[in-house]
């Protein structure tokens, strides 16, 4: 049996998403969809507003057949390593023929093109890079600088995400077929979303978000709240002043030599995890790779190499209806998939149990944040069980 894969974040799960969902299936009628999610936190290094298993409910009410998380590591990277570790995850199942996405330009064409011009870096375009890095440019500006026949399209993040998919399935000589769905402009963004759901009632994004996945919207929002960055201060500044000098912070994701030096002086003036980022950002850094870097900290995360290559999977949930589609997907998968924590992490080699235990300790922490913001007691994510709608 064939498949279709989505890589997603869903943060949280919208019209769009929902489009999607109905796009695959249209365009391949015959193959059940199965997504890879980001988990406690997202590429843009926030944390998920909801739980994985709260956005697998709304996912899987809007059609789509299953749900993988990703490891935290994998969800907190950068554009380029977020996109190759989800299409790394999407290729470990046996019958993932192709991977859909929503860019801004629907034309695939456009978008490999790009891919290919990137991923094919002259020595000359790399040198122009670096000159725009050492005249204080954030990477994202000296990138569209060296490669300017393909900036239109880097302005977008959408196609950005889109762009990098692709590269990675060249890099890695993949043979999914990349299915794009051009995004509407008439549905608003999930950033968008997120700043309204902050504001505590979810009738004002009522009407960009699906019919089908409403109800799971709601009881998530009543059961869960909404993370934020800043419920993220204490786990931040508990780290940084766990720090006896700047090079221990300098060991965290994302965190240079530079920034752990900034991190250490105003450490002790700044009141939340949002007055601090604002503070340390510079114009030769994004304030995502400021907001990704200080989260890594939160959560502790040391410098890995390949740290975002996923070494195993989490089963969050699935269709019914899709129960054997789901079956037969996991039974030919190269890495671990863990459905049932306490048993299945015995089966895991030593390294892809500590990753695991890393993963789950963030599960936990965020499980713990969201309690205390809720005023309500842990509960323990490991302990919730697969999803079945």
């Amino acid at each position: 049996m064939e498949f279709t894969g989505i890589i997603a974040e869903w943060n949280p799960f919208h019209k769009g998403h929902e489009k999607l969902i109905k796009f695959a299936k249209e365009r391949h009628p015959d193959r059940p969809v199965a997504a890879v999610m980001s988990s406690a936190v997202v590429e843009r290094g926030e944390p998920a507003v909801f739980s994985a298993a709260a956005r697998a409910k709304m996912a899987l009410s809007a059609g789509c057949d299953a749900v993988f998380a990703l490891p935290a590591r994998t969800s907190l990277s950068s554009a380029g390593a977020f996109a190759e570790g989800g299409v790394l995850a999407l290729a470990s199942f046996s019958g993932m023929a192709s991977v859909c996405f929503g860019a801004e330009c629907g034309d695939a064409e456009a978008l490999e093109k790009a891919a290919v011009l990137l991923e094919n870096e002259e020595p000359a375009r790399a040198d122009k890079i670096r000159e725009g890095l050492s005249e204080g440019l954030s990477y994202p500006a000296a990138r569209a600088a060296a490669f300017p026949e393909a900036a239109e399209l880097l302005e977008q993040p959408n196609n950005t995400l889109g762009i990098e998919y692709i590269r990675a399935l060249k890099r890695h000589s993949l043979e999914m077929e990349p299915l794009v769905c051009q995004r509407d402009e008439s549905l608003e963004s999930s950033r968008f979303i997120r700043g309204f759901m902050a504001l505590g009632n979810p009738k004002y994004v009522r009407a960009q978000l699906p019919e089908a996945s409403y109800g799971a919207f709601r009881k998530a929002f009543k059961e869960e709240g909404v993370l934020l960055k800043d419920d993220f201060s204490f786990p931040l500044f508990s780290s940084l002043w766990d720090a006896l000098y700047p090079e221990e912070l300098a060991g965290y994701e994302g965190i240079s030599e530079s920034l752990a030096n900034r991190l250490f002086a105003l450490r002790g003036d700044c009141a939340a995890f949002t007055e601090l980022a604002e503070g340390v950002k510079n114009k030769s850094l994004t304030m995502t790779h400021v907001n990704r870097a200080l989260m890594a900290a939160a959560l502790r995360l040391k410098k890995k190499k390949d740290g975002h290559v996923p070494p195993f999977l989490t089963l969050v949930g699935y269709k019914n209806g899709s129960k054997e589609a789901v079956s037969e997907l996991m039974s030919g998968a190269k890495l671990p998939v863990i459905a049932r924590p306490f048993s299945d992490i015995e089966k895991l080699d030593p390294k892809t149990r500590a990753a695991f235990i890393e993963d789950a300790r963030i599960l936990r922490l965020t499980a713990s944040v969201r309690a205390n913001k809720m005023k309500s007691p842990v509960k323990d994510p490991l302990l919730e069980g697969v999803v079945r709608i």
